[in-house]
């Protein structure tokens, strides 16, 4: 009988560089998932990475957004919210929090405005990022699949002049696969 063995990766093995984020270009931006039944999305634009999100864990307790400039730890509470903590840690005033609800919740930020999320759609999934006013700042349309799931990125103007707009699109990304994930527990109960 043969054996088979399955060729891996080194435990500690680098992943490839970020490419640096440009807010101001126009061209489309995808979430892709290189691997299918993986936890990692890859925010690409021409055809180069520019972020990256990932969970890790049998319980999902380690996510992470990363650009090549910066990098934010993100925690799920007890309440579902997810949390990326601010300079003072859990001690202190959150940098971002998003509370979902069931298609709508907010987004708060440290000394800035508070903003809206809205889900919809059965067929043709998306969601957004929306100002105090309603209108949108990024819109994801979500493609989803048996074992991955990916969104065409459109950032709309208004969102390129926000100061936190990398640490943003990181956790809406993190928000839509958290919402997924809630709503097929739903769906299961």
């Amino acid at each position: 009988m043969r054996k088979h063995r399955r060729e891996s990766a080194a435990p500690g093995a680098a992943l490839e560089t970020l490419a640096p984020f440009d807010p101001e270009s126009r061209e489309t931006l995808e979430w892709k998932q290189p691997k299918a039944w993986t936890a990692k999305h890859e925010l690409m634009w021409r055809d180069r990475a520019v972020a990256r999100v990932t969970v890790q864990g049998f319980w999902a307790n380690k996510r992470t957004i990363e650009f090549a400039h910066a990098r934010w730890d993100v925690r799920e509470t007890g309440f579902g919210d997810l949390v990326v903590d601010g300079p003072d840690g859990r001690q202190g005033t959150p940098y971002l929090r998003h509370r979902s609800g069931f298609l709508s919740g907010k987004l708060e930020r440290a000394g800035l405005p508070t903003l809206r999320t809205h889900a919809g759609g059965f067929w043709n999934p998306w969601w957004e990022l929306r100002d105090g006013e309603d209108q949108p700042l990024v819109h994801l349309d979500v493609r989803q699949g048996f074992s991955r799931t990916e969104a065409t990125l459109v950032l709309f103007d208004a969102a390129r002049r926000l100061p936190d707009l990398p640490a943003l699109i990181g956790l809406s990304m993190h928000a839509l696969l958290d919402s997924q994930k809630h709503h097929a527990s739903a769906a299961g109960a």
